[in-house]
């Protein structure tokens, strides 16, 4: 990869990774109530009613570097290394907790498709309706793997979100 070309795909991650930390706080927040607390949120806030770290971003996030790497050791078919991924980190964090890799709190629907993807032949399987938007988390790295492919990069989307 050339140096504009690698230097956009990481600008776009950590756009990313940083709007996501920067969010996180305020997740859920209604416009009105993030004007009331904060005027602009403009700055790295601890996140209130939870605890974790300021600046962390969140586990949809993490997914979008989970996709980075699974994009990195299975391109042509990187929907099973993703899922094994998720998965690994999932049971790998600490018990009795909701959290996903280090300190990332998750969403019941992110829970629910993992424990249906645990013992899952299908990648697919797991999928879950959501009214968020965590799955547009993963159209950057998606968007900078297939930028040539755009069959590829639309199958990809429309699958992502478990329609």
């Amino acid at each position: 990869m050339h140096g504009a070309l690698r230097a956009k795909v990481a600008g776009s991650l950590y756009g990313l990774l940083v709007g996501d930390a920067l969010g996180c706080p305020v997740e859920g927040w209604s416009p009105a109530a993030i004007r009331a607390a904060y005027g602009t949120l403009s700055s790295m806030e601890e996140a209130r009613g939870r605890w974790r770290p300021r600046g962390l971003h969140s586990d949809d996030g993490q997914q979008a570097l989970a996709l980075c790497d699974a994009l990195l050791y299975e391109p042509e078919a990187p929907e099973r290394e993703f899922v094994r991924i998720v998965v690994e980190m999932f049971r790998d964090g600490p018990r009795g907790t909701t959290c996903f890799g280090c300190h990332r709190g998750t969403g019941s629907n992110f829970r629910k498709t993992v424990n249906a993807l645990m013992d899952a032949d299908d990648p697919f399987a797991g999928a879950q309706p959501s009214a968020g938007n965590g799955v547009a988390m993963l159209i950057a790295p998606a968007a900078w793997y297939w930028r040539d492919d755009e069959a590829r990069l639309y199958t990809f989307t429309v699958l992502s979100r478990g329609a």
